[in-house]
């Protein structure tokens, strides 16, 4: 083979269960032909993605991409917009929220050494000199 390469790829292939009706290859041949259907479904979902998102770039381009009149002549690419528009405040929301947290948790943050626990139960704690007021279920404390 090495002096003499062939022009298409050769697999050699070792199976098992020749006395079980030629098994080991009849396993081979149904994964081979299962993976390319899967991969024939793949390749039709990223054609229909890359159409939707020409569509999607297209519609954008218009004037008022949610009017009204675009509903009624084109509901497909209507919706289409409509979800992409809709995903994208959906994350532009949840950046704010993270962020709002973040500096809500900064604004809060209470160092250890400034909690300080008095006789009967009660809960006080100091953050940068300012009382901090706790959730309800943190105002009494018992063991």
């Amino acid at each position: 083979m090495a002096a003499n390469p062939p022009k298409r790829s050769v697999l050699l292939l070792a199976t098992t269960g020749h006395g079980q009706s030629l098994r080991g290859i009849r396993e081979y041949a149904s994964a081979v032909s299962g993976k390319s259907k899967t991969l024939k479904k793949i390749k039709v979902e990223l054609r229909n993605k890359k159409n939707d998102a020409s569509k999607i770039l297209d519609g954008l381009e218009l004037d008022n991409p949610l009017a009204a009149e675009l509903a009624t002549e084109n509901p497909k690419l209507f919706s289409l917009l409509y979800e992409t528009l809709k995903n994208q405040i959906k994350d532009e929301v949840d950046i704010v929220s993270k962020k709002l947290m973040q500096l809500r948790l900064q604004k809060m943050l209470i160092r250890p050494q400034s909690i300080n626990w008095m006789k009967n139960g009660n809960f006080c704690a100091e953050s940068h000199g300012k009382q901090i007021t706790p959730p309800c279920h943190l105002k009494k404390w018992r063991q």
